[in-house]
């Protein structure tokens, strides 16, 4: 028994560890999928904010008529008397050095990094540029940022409940609010900077992340989930039926050491009827010899009745067992008992049997 349970606490140790091991896994595998979806959002965020730009670029032909607009981007654009070099420092990292017609001497870290891809710093730096010319003339529309935002994540299969695009500076102060957010908490926020020299900020407000996770992960969880409770089920069933075995075995310990005992009382007093027969003259004494043969007679009645008894347990060892309750004459049966133990003995021993009946008052 004692090895039983120590094999069981290692198997209970061993399902534990692996169950941990799991969970952990589990969660580094949350926290890769998150990593990319909110890479995902981020990249979706991006998007959106081309296609608002040429939606707000078809807005700006149809303003093209204000000439004082015109005038304003002829003059933003105006070339410049400046002279331009480049030159990587000892990180790499690109810097740009401008002197103005004045002789001004501007150095400034290139937008270029060999660190990413060419082609998406392009679009960018269009973008922001886009963004430094737009601005101070086309207004923000938060509700088609909204639409072509939820567009741009539904390419990417995110599909949040509640999403809302707000303009803010660096400090978090809404320039252009939308109507929709309420501020809200428990939602998930991402920033994207739009125009770094003026610190503006895209802040879009989406509902957590954390069911669309869940959702892609569903099915690992659930099977690692099934996994587990058919090792518990398992384990418990074994453990139940080698419980079980153990107590049939321990029953049987006890039933054969009770039975061999019950063998012996009928053997041993059949035994000593049969001596005192033959080593006393009970020619004389008809009545002691009968006397002899019927204790010797029932002795051996009651170990058949015994061994017909386990014949029949082994049969029936599959079906519940049942008892049947006899009536049998109390006196009679304890003079029989007594009679046979006077007999069994090496000495002459002397058994009274003193009978009293007693009643108990039952209820009402």
């Amino acid at each position: 028994m004692k090895r039983f349970k120590t094999i069981s606490t290692t198997f209970i140790v061993v399902i534990a560890v692996i169950f941990s091991c799991n969970v952990y896994y589990l969660i580094s595998l949350y926290n890769s999928i998150r990593t990319d979806v909110e890479r995902d959002v981020m990249t979706a965020l991006a998007d959106a904010d081309i296609d608002d730009l040429m939606y707000r670029a078809g807005r700006a032909q149809a303003l093209a008529s204000n000439v004082q607009m015109q005038e304003d981007i002829e003059e933003y654009n105006a070339p410049r008397k400046a002279e331009a070099s480049t030159y990587k420092d000892e990180n790499g990292q690109l810097i740009s050095v401008r002197t103005e017609a004045d002789g001004t001497v501007i150095e400034e870290r290139a937008m270029l990094s060999e660190n990413s891809s060419y082609s998406n710093q392009m679009v960018d730096a269009m973008s922001r540029q886009f963004h430094a010319i737009m601005d101070r003339y086309i207004p923000y529309d938060m509700e088609v940022m909204d639409s072509v935002l939820y567009k741009r994540l539904s390419n990417r299969f995110i599909y949040p409940d509640f999403l809302c695009v707000e303009v803010v500076n660096s400090n978090d102060s809404v320039i252009c609010g939308n109507p929709k957010f309420n501020g809200e908490s428990g939602l998930d926020s991402f920033s994207f900077n739009i125009n770094p020299d003026e610190g503006i900020y895209y802040k879009a407000y989406m509902t957590p992340l954390t069911r669309h996770i869940l959702s892609q992960m569903f099915g690992i969880i659930i099977t690692v989930f099934l996994l587990m409770v058919a090792f518990s089920l398992a384990f418990w069933y074994l453990f139940r039926t080698v419980s079980r075995l153990r107590t049939i075995e321990e029953m049987k310990d006890d039933f054969v050491s009770n039975m061999t005992h019950e063998l012996k009382t009928p053997i041993a007093i059949a035994y000593s009827a049969n001596d005192a027969l033959l080593n006393y003259d009970t020619t004389n004494d008809p009545d002691k010899k009968t006397k002899y043969l019927t204790i010797a007679n029932k002795q051996l009645k009651r170990l058949g009745e015994l061994v017909e008894n386990i014949l029949a347990m082994s049969m029936e060892r599959r079906k519940a067992m049942k008892l049947r309750p006899e009536d049998i004459p109390l006196r009679e049966f304890i003079e029989e008992i007594a009679a046979a133990q006077r007999m069994r003995g090496d000495k002459d021993i002397t058994i009274n049997v003193n009978m009293y009946l007693t009643f108990e008052k039952g209820p009402g």
